[in-house]
């Protein structure tokens, strides 16, 4: 004997290793399918809605007659209301708000949002510093204006 000969119960061993481990890969490939998208997918949503943020905030402010006094003063001309009033319609963005460093919003896709303050700790800590806030929460349908449901 030379010691690499194998019996019939070490072959069904090495056979019952083999199934054990494509189950526990099966079952950790499983999991790894159910728990790990998730944090994937809202990383990459988050980076997405930044990054169309960004853009967003660069077409307005170079879209506005003088952008700095506008948010300084609160005040818009004629030529700015028309081009943020047709924003909405012209693009993915369904509603917005035009805010004074203060909280004060000075223009908005409604009407009734005008004059308000918002006062949340994250407005003045983050938003007036001039960062970019993200906040991902599930909203009714009712909340998007000018969709018929």
């Amino acid at each position: 004997m030379s010691g690499t000969e194998t019996g019939p119960a070490t072959g069904r061993l090495k056979w019952i290793g083999i199934c054990i481990g494509l189950i526990g890969l099966g079952v950790a490939a499983g999991w790894g399918i159910y728990r790990i998208p998730a944090p994937i997918v809202d990383r990459m949503l988050e980076a997405g809605l930044r990054h169309q943020a960004d853009l967003w905030n660069r077409r307005v402010v170079l879209h506005l007659e003088d952008a700095e006094v506008t948010f300084r003063t609160g005040m818009l001309d004629e030529h700015d209301r028309e081009f943020l009033a047709l924003m909405p319609k012209a693009s993915d963005v369904y509603r917005f708000k035009l805010l004074k460093a203060d909280g004060r919003v000075f223009w908005s896709t409604r009407a009734s949002d005008m004059g308000s303050t918002v006062d949340t700790s994250h407005f003045h800590s983050v938003v007036a510093a001039g960062s970019v806030y993200y906040k991902h929460e599930e909203k009714p349908v009712s909340e998007v204006d000018g969709l018929r449901i």
